[in-house]
């Protein structure tokens, strides 16, 4: 296990999740922005990973709080330590499940959708570095007629956040 600077946090990392990207910083900067006018906002981080975006927002705005989804229990583990670690429990909660599933309950109660999901196309993961060696090991989000292989910016008019760029765009 290691550890990254993420938005001043100190966040775990193992093989089990992408390391946080300074990049990234941009997207929860931006999602603050968004949700300035929004006091006890309920954000779902989906693909959380390592749960650095679900904690940066929580840190940030203690009046948020993040449902932080994942499929995989390695990552949501990983997740877990992070958000006890950083006192968050209370506003950070995690759920199982692939992309938006296990947010069907809510009812489109949300206030914002975040995301930041693996944008490498599948050809070019064998080459990367070993730090991004949790790409090939990764289970793939299944597809399903009718259904994005990951959440729509639309899918919340006016609080959706455009995709980071990713490997040759």
């Amino acid at each position: 296990m290691g550890f990254e600077e993420f938005r001043g946090l100190r966040i775990a990392v193992t093989p089990d999740v992408l390391i946080p990207r300074p990049e990234t910083e941009g997207l929860v900067e931006r999602a603050l922005e968004l949700l300035a006018d929004r006091p006890g906002a309920l954000v779902a981080d989906i693909g959380t990973g390592s749960g650095a975006i679900a904690c940066a927002l929580a840190a940030a705005r203690p009046d948020l709080e993040v449902l932080a989804v994942d499929q995989s229990l390695g990552a949501l583990a990983v997740a877990s330590d992070n958000v006890r670690g950083l006192g968050l429990g209370s506003r950070v909660r995690l759920l199982a499940g692939d992309l938006l599933d296990p947010l069907a309950s809510l009812g489109g109660s949300l206030d914002m959708i975040v995301a930041n999901p693996p944008y490498i196309p599948s050809e070019v993961i064998p080459t990367l570095p070993v730090e991004v060696d949790a790409l090939r090991a990764a289970p793939r989000p299944r597809r399903r007629p009718g259904r994005h292989a990951r959440p729509p910016a639309h899918h919340l008019p006016g609080r959706g956040l455009p995709p980071s760029r990713g490997a040759g765009s």
